[in-house]
């Protein structure tokens, strides 16, 4: 008596997977947390008493000469006088540019 050979069974073919992109996901390398961090502006947001605009480092701000804290400004928007109270590091400044991530 004579054993046929098996043949060996053949593999089930997989379907091919594509892995997709996550688009909720975000990646920032550590050390631009810390750099970000040094640029935190500080003090409440300063906003026109009329239309409630907010002051930025576009805003132009003249000092008053019987105060040192005191500044007179301009709303852009709805040309309201506003005075302003802001110690130095309060006074808005130019923005760090931006970082492409």
């Amino acid at each position: 008596f004579t054993a046929a050979a098996a043949a060996p069974a053949p593999a089930p073919q997989r379907a091919a997977v594509i892995r997709r992109q996550n688009t909720n996901v975000v990646q920032v390398e550590l050390g631009t947390l810390a750099t970000a961090a040094a640029a935190l502006r500080t003090g409440e947001v300063v906003t026109c008493e009329r239309c409630d605009a907010a002051l930025s480092e576009l805003s132009t701000l003249v000092a008053d000469d019987d105060a040192d804290d005191e500044y007179d400004w301009v709303c852009e928007f709805c040309g309201a006088e506003n005075r302003v109270q802001l110690d130095e590091d309060e006074l808005p400044t130019a923005a760090p540019p931006p970082h492409d991530y």
